[in-house]
């Protein structure tokens, strides 16, 4: 069983509050850098999350099937503790949308591992989402 703090919406808001931020001024700065030359569609759009989501406060592990979680968090990545045949010649994962070739193995989070909001948390949803569609479907 994993549990969630009370706070945890709140927390994920804020994130999604500062991310919205930084696409504001990444937009603003494009526009002002480069006006004209820059279309509006060629930035990223804006988070497509609901406005609310439903509070979670406990997952019951074992009755989803979830056998492994692994977070892993800060500023260089050490796979040194994995020791399967999913690096490449300069020690990535080589994976397609978090996907590696070997069943059940996925990444989230690394940088521009599908877009530029892969690494970020108000991104990785929809890279989680992808995952376990494509693990629906290998079932």
């Amino acid at each position: 069983m994993i549990t969630i703090e009370a706070d945890a919406n709140q927390i994920l808001d804020e994130a999604d509050q500062a991310y919205e931020g930084f696409l504001t001024a990444a937009r603003q700065f494009a526009s002002d850098a480069v006006p004209g030359d820059l279309a509006e569609e060629q930035l990223a759009p804006a988070s497509t999350l609901p406005a609310t989501i439903d509070e979670v406060n406990s997952l019951d592990l074992a009755k989803e099937n979830i056998r492994t979680i692994v977070w892993a968090t800060g500023y260089v990545y050490d796979y040194g503790w994995l020791t399967l045949p999913v690096f490449d010649e300069l020690g990535r994962p080589a994976q397609e949308r978090g996907v590696t070739r070997i069943p059940g193995l996925c990444f989230l989070g690394l940088h521009w591992m599908h877009t530029f909001k892969s690494g970020l948390l108000a991104g990785v949803g929809s890279d989680a989402e992808y995952q376990a569609d494509h693990m629906s479907q290998a079932r």
